[in-house]
């Protein structure tokens, strides 16, 4: 007979799981975004070394009169596509088949046969706040309109501190490091920190699509309480550790939706009105 303790270790042991998971859909965006970087920084560096000095001093001030001019900034204009509206768009395809799987993970882990509709689970997602007020698009135009700016930022204090092409590069792509792996990888560069972040963005807006689905279950399921339940170990957040176990009532303003911030693990599940788990016959493994 399955236990209130082994459906809740079986949730915790599968949003773990969830979160590694995450770790396939950052490197294909990260590889993604490689790819348009390396394209980006070549074609500058070859533009910045046409440069004539009048043309380095319009852009220092932010002046594209010339074609080399207009093709650089057509070109910082391009790689911010790539972060606001390229990656969101790959993005969502592994995101629909995840929220797909939640749905049907829970329902089945809780003894039910619910067919929800990944697509339309992940269109509600994207509609609600996710972390700090912010929405899905406001993420990647947020992380696209910072690295174009930090990059042209780069590039203009370069040009001005009198540093060369090579220089300048590698301040956007970094300085070429031999890996413990024995492959050559860049870093240090402001394409790294992006590529942090697209890493902390995706594995956030993948919990709030995991969240979305799981609610969206319960709620098929007929509970009308949920439980706020943390990862417990040593990367929990003050903030979650103390709301671990907090049971609301459904429709209570109070309610915290997951995730609370950037990296979060935590989920809410369907309980009864003392905060119990209700049981099903059977754990399904994932």
């Amino acid at each position: 007979m399955t236990t209130e303790k082994d459906m809740l270790d079986a949730l915790i042991q599968h949003q773990v799981y969830s979160y590694r998971a995450s770790t396939k859909a950052v490197n294909d965006l990260n590889a993604e975004f490689v790819t348009a970087s390396n394209s980006f920084v070549s074609k500058l560096r070859d533009l910045l070394d046409d440069l004539t000095d009048a043309e380095k001093e319009a852009l220092t001030i932010g002046k594209y009169t010339t074609d080399n001019l207009k093709e650089i900034k057509t070109l910082f204009d391009d790689w911010y596509q790539v972060v606001a509206t390229q990656l969101p768009d790959s993005f969502a395809v592994s995101a629909i088949a995840l929220a797909t799987y939640e749905a049907a993970y829970i329902s089945k882990l809780y003894g039910e046969e619910i067919a929800l509709d990944g697509d339309k689970i992940y269109k509600s997602a994207i509609k609600k706040p996710i972390v700090g007020g912010q929405l899905f698009d406001d993420i990647w135009k947020n992380l696209a309109e910072s690295t174009r700016n930090k990059a042209l930022y780069a590039v203009r204090e370069g040009i001005q501190n009198g540093l060369n092409t090579a220089q300048i590069v590698q301040e956007l792509r970094g300085q070429r490091v031999k890996q413990p792996s024995g492959k050559f990888e860049y870093v240090g560069g402001i394409v790294e920190q992006t590529k942090n972040q697209i890493e902390a963005s995706v594995r956030t807006v993948r919990s709030h699509v995991a969240n979305t689905a799981m609610q969206e279950t319960f709620d098929a399921l007929g509970f009308d309480y949920l439980k706020f339940v943390s990862v417990l170990d040593g990367g929990t957040s003050k903030g979650c550790a103390v709301l671990d176990s907090t049971v609301w009532k459904k429709g209570d303003p109070m309610i915290v939706y997951p995730p609370r911030h950037f990296n979060c693990r935590s989920i809410l599940v369907g309980v009864d009105k003392d905060g119990n788990i209700l049981l099903s016959d059977e754990i399904s493994p994932d």
